[in-house]
């Protein structure tokens, strides 16, 4: 797909309608590979290490975040756009070769042989009877619909409240991506913290630096405040619900868990338009404010004080048995590089 795109590009033949079928194909394509991406990190360790490994892929992805685009600018400026395309494609074929060569696993579980429709009805019937399932799914929706919808709209808000230009959304954007990495490398010192729990706090802390962030106007303390809701929204909350349900779901569910929780990031672009038409009515520090405080209400009332609620101390792990113990545990050497194998895979996605 992307090298036809490239070849349309080279001899000056592409329409507007070639990117169009690009754009809802690598959509299709992402639905499936992101779940199964997800899902497969839970096969390739052992349970009290998929904290980390989650931290590690979702560090890939921010890395690529930061470096990508201005590796890309630069290609493009000194080759061209299809250059830039070949290279992209060209990654796509080094990262299936990494993945390839991780092979089976003694971990999967056979596939089923049910539809698609009744697969996605078992995924939902085992969320509605796992609370904690449930609890993770309903909060990250409501951070992705709410918390996140800020990302969409980032470059109008920056010009009417901060005074700015592309560069400074550019830097804006660099500070959520460095957060971003951080907080994944941080995720492993969390030990014995129990991943519910640091899941909550991460949401009510960022609802906290959102809200103040929206009311910020001089440029370099919104900048601090936005790495600070890059570090605790991508870096930390993300993270930890998937590795929340991960842990919690058994090998058979997993994928279809997974499926459903990919949802997400689309609440993002679904929350950007009321958050534009509210920001143009009442500003951008109430809108964003406002989205802020829905997240900490759902938050609050799902997670915590909702009769069915799990308790905010829970202890995790596989079909809500022990304790997840050290969550940063002595890797062995195979396992290392079954590690690296998925971290140069698909960071290069």
């Amino acid at each position: 797909m992307i090298v036809a795109l490239a070849v349309l590009t080279l001899i000056d033949a592409v329409l507007i309608w070639h990117i169009y079928v690009a754009a809802a194909m690598l959509g299709i394509v992402q639905s499936l590979n992101m779940p199964a991406r997800m899902t497969m990190v839970s096969d390739l360790v052992e349970q009290r290490s998929i904290l980390d490994v989650v931290a590690l892929q979702n560090a890939a992805v921010h890395a690529g975040r930061m470096v990508g685009p201005p590796v890309t600018g630069v290609i493009i400026e000194i080759w061209s756009l299809s250059a830039s395309l070949f290279v992209i494609a060209r990654c796509y074929a080094v990262s299936i070769i990494c993945v390839a060569k991780i092979g089976r696993t003694a971990q999967a579980v056979k596939a089923t042989n049910g539809s698609v429709f009744r697969n996605f009805a078992d995924g939902i019937s085992y969320i509605k009877n796992n609370p904690v399932v449930l609890t993770a799914i309903v909060i990250t929706c409501s951070f992705g619909g709410f918390g996140m919808s800020h990302q969409q709209v980032i470059p109008a808000m920056a010009k009417e409240a901060l005074g700015v230009g592309a560069a400074g959304v550019g830097l804006l954007f660099l500070a959520s991506g460095i957060g971003s990495f951080l907080g994944n490398f941080l995720l492993p010192i969390i030990g014995t913290t129990k991943v519910y729990r640091s899941l909550l706090i991460n949401l009510v802390l960022f609802a906290i630096f959102l809200s103040v962030f929206s009311w910020s106007s001089w440029f370099w303390v919104p900048w601090v405040l936005f790495l600070l809701v890059g570090l605790i929204g991508l870096g930390s909350v993300w993270p930890l619900a998937t590795s929340l349900i991960q842990l919690e779901s058994p090998a058979e569910m997993k994928g279809r868990v997974m499926g459903i929780l990919q949802f997400t990031p689309g609440f993002h672009f679904l929350g950007a338009y009321p958050l534009a038409l509210a920001a143009e009515q009442f500003g951008w520090g109430v809108a964003m404010t406002a989205t802020a405080v829905a997240t900490l209400v759902v938050t609050i009332w799902f997670g915590v004080i909702r009769g069915s609620a799990p308790a905010v101390n829970i202890q995790i792990n596989k079909g809500n048995s022990a304790e997840l113990i050290r969550l940063r545990p002595t890797v062995k050497r195979k396992e290392t590089f079954q590690y690296w194998k998925v971290y140069f895979g698909l960071s290069l996605f």
